[in-house]
């Protein structure tokens, strides 16, 4: 509704009732349009999903996606891996863009004629292109708003009602970074080329006290310029750390975009920020604590497997070999090796503790593949090595930072720390903002908006903390409870090593199991099309991880009607 004159027949009569007040004054509209929804239906969100959790509901399971719109249509293109859901939100997202811009340009053109234009000494075609540059700025700020929400890991709540894990959403970042900078980088090259033009490039570093600061926009573009050139994939593969490095230029892209534009008009956008900022002070007080290093266990192929110490609430799966009734599904596990050495990688599926009390009950088979050996070569010095570390009295178990009912403390930081961030700005803005102001736009846009960005961040630190340090004091039973379970296992043979030590124990009776389990093919590679269509049941769930080839031809399988009980999902570590 934004770009039409009856959002505009709307702010009207809501500016009259609530800018018009000594309470939030001018920023006030914005915040109750767009900022409060969102955060809302976050909190809301997040005691659905504690409520689900608690009654046994599984929080990949809260999307409302049918089977069909789930199914994979495009593999191969710059887009990778889509589904159909994805490709109709895609093109609707896009058709909201074009349709804001297209409206934008047309309401504004309708304005300028050749006489106005000669009232303020420009010409047409200059009037024109202002136009253009401030529609573009008005529908990247559009993607800007949503661009935060696929990176919120720890805390995100709008991505799980919908049945989206954080690893899937990355793509849709990557779509809206892309988008979000070439409609910025638009936006500022027609403001040069104008002033280019007009003879006033000196307009360029600009920092009015009341309005557009033009400085910080530069600012602002420079920092997202210089962070938008390591992300294509051949600088972030090959400089990764540089990729990495780089990315934090976020923080000063979004300092200046605020600055620049203002936090009235940043408040369009606040909700997706606001979101991101909690979970990165949350997982900033969880990266403080030192976690407990049980053992660790170094395969002869170089791979390094380490064993942390886990609180009972997230032993995931193996807490639910204690449910009664519950029936664990059958597991097919196709996996490909170069060589036999890298067999023993399948000793990592058993966990070093004894937490696993039934593993008979776990139906699962291993077709794994060896490729380029015609036989097994055997090697008598190759052996899996245990290392087990003695613990620190300060070390704590990985748990969730908020504990076992992290979604309702959650919900309770994004709404406390919002409630006392409009209290806090009401008390601001009545006693002191507006006895200068008067609701004349004389106050500095610059030094209003530092003050509310100062009074957000100091909300969500004290919520948070609150809330950690609540938590931490609730476990710290748990932690003495954790560190006397948590004895390794002795040093034990793997099971496929490819030699016998006489003098180590027999395996154990779960690791015998895996073996039984598992059926080794020398020199070939997996006919995935023939093994997955030979799948049974009526819902197979397929999860594809590993490089990019191999994913596409996975979700060419599923996806053209070979089989309709195949559901592809995949994980990338590019």
């Amino acid at each position: 509704m934004m770009p039409t004159n009856t959002y505009n027949t709307w702010m009207i009569v809501i500016q009259a009732n609530v800018d018009s007040t000594t309470y939030f004054s001018p920023q006030g509209d914005t915040i109750i349009m767009f900022t409060f929804p969102v955060l809302f239906i976050a909190s809301l969100g997040c005691v659905y999903l504690y409520l689900g959790k608690k009654y046994g509901a599984s929080e990949s399971n809260h999307g409302w996606r049918l089977a069909s719109w789930s199914r994979t249509v495009l593999v191969k293109g710059p887009l990778g891996i889509v589904s159909w859901a994805e490709l109709a939100f895609l093109f609707m997202f896009i058709a909201l863009l074009i349709c804001s811009f297209s409206t934008y340009v047309h309401l504004g053109f309708e304005t300028i004629t050749p006489q106005s234009a000669s009232e303020q000494g420009l010409q047409v075609w200059e009037n024109k292109l202002t136009i253009v540059a401030l529609s573009l700025a008005l529908v990247g700020n559009v993607c800007l708003a949503f661009l935060f929400f696929p990176v919120i890991r720890g805390s995100s709540v709008l991505l799980p009602l919908f049945g989206i894990t954080s690893e899937a959403s990355i793509k849709y970042h990557i779509w809206l970074g892309h988008t979000v900078m070439t409609i910025f980088t638009a936006h500022g090259l027609c403001f040069i080329i104008k002033w280019a033009a007009l003879n006033r490039m000196w307009e360029m570093l600009t920092w009015d006290k009341v309005g557009v600061a033009n400085a910080a926009g530069q600012l602002a573009l420079l920092s997202g310029l210089v962070m938008w050139a390591t992300t294509f994939p051949r600088i972030r593969r090959k400089m990764f750390e540089l990729f990495f490095y780089t990315h934090h230029l976020y923080v000063l892209f979004v300092f200046f975009f605020i600055l620049h534009v203002g936090i009235i008009y940043a408040c369009m956008m606040l909700q997706g920020c606001y979101l991101f900022l909690v979970d990165r002070y949350l997982q900033f007080l969880q990266s403080r604590q030192c976690v407990r290093l049980i053992s660790a266990r170094v395969l002869p192929c170089e791979t390094v497997e380490l064993n942390f110490s886990q609180s009972p609430g997230k032993r995931g799966w193996t807490s639910l070999s204690s449910q009664l009734g519950f029936k664990f599904p059958r597991v097919l596990l196709v996996c490909s090796f170069k060589n036999s050495f890298s067999l023993m990688m399948l000793d990592l599926l058993l966990p070093m503790s004894n937490t696993l009390s039934d593993i008979s009950s776990l139906q699962i088979q291993i077709e794994a593949y060896v490729t380029i050996e015609e036989e097994p070569i055997s090697n008598h010095q190759d052996q899996l090595k245990t290392l087990c570390f003695k613990p620190n009295f300060t070390d704590v178990p990985i748990s969730s930072i908020l504990g076992p009912n992290s979604w309702l403390w959650l919900g309770l930081i994004i709404s406390s720390s919002f409630i006392i961030f409009l209290i806090c700005l009401g008390l601001l803005t009545s006693y002191y903002i507006y006895p200068i102001d008067q609701n004349n736009n004389i106050y500095p846009y610059y030094s209003r908006t530092l003050l509310n960005m100062l009074l957000l961040c100091i909300c969500i630190a004290i919520t948070g903390s609150v809330a950690f340090l609540w938590n931490k004091k609730q476990r710290a039973l748990e932690v003495k409870q954790i560190q006397n379970e948590d004895a390794p296992t002795p040093k034990m043979t793997s099971p496929y090593s490819l030699s016998y030590n006489a003098d180590c124990e027999l395996e154990s009776f779960p690791h015998q199991l895996l073996v039984d389990a598992t059926k080794v093919h020398y020199g070939k590679r997996p006919n995935l099309k023939k093994i997955l269509l030979e799948c049974e049941g009526s819902n197979v769930e397929v999860m594809a991880a590993g490089p990019k080839k191999l994913r596409q031809e996975v979700a060419t399988i599923c996806a053209f009607g070979l089989a309709e009980n195949l559901h592809f999902e995949s994980i990338s570590f590019t």
